[in-house]
């Protein structure tokens, strides 16, 4: 999805024509997520890489509007946790639940770019000092 959402313009330098296809698969894309939603699927967006992260591609899907912010920032958060360690439950606020989180500089259902600005980390109750 990240290639549909590319404004700088370097997709469509990459691939020829992506352009002409873009708004098509955009729909088609939100068609998709829509039924999924709607029978109960829990979307979860993650990282293939160790050290990397989903944030671009997250950023990508809010820019196409491909699905609503809050349910974004579950897919990103809560959603990830639980597909990558299904036994490891509860997540979120929860009782019983793990104290790891994030600290974010604004609401990012306000201002969704607030996911790129952390402000603290912490895991397990203890503060992450990132340098």
């Amino acid at each position: 999805m990240r290639l549909l959402a590319d404004t700088t313009g370097e997709s469509e330098k990459r691939f020829p024509g992506l352009g002409k296809v873009r708004g098509p698969l955009l729909d088609l894309y939100r068609h998709n997520i829509s039924v999924l939603a709607r029978n109960g699927v829990r979307l979860a967006i993650g990282s293939d890489s160790f050290r990397g992260t989903s944030v671009a591609e997250a950023l990508a899907i809010h820019q196409t509007g491909l699905m609503p912010a809050a349910d974004l920032l579950r897919a990103l958060s809560t959603n990830g946790a639980v597909a990558v360690f299904p036994r490891r439950a509860p997540f979120g606020l929860a009782e019983g639940a793990p104290a790891d989180f994030l600290v974010l500089d604004q609401d990012p259902l306000a201002d969704f770019n607030a996911i790129t600005r952390i402000r603290t980390r912490v895991k397990s109750g203890q503060e992450l000092l990132v340098q």
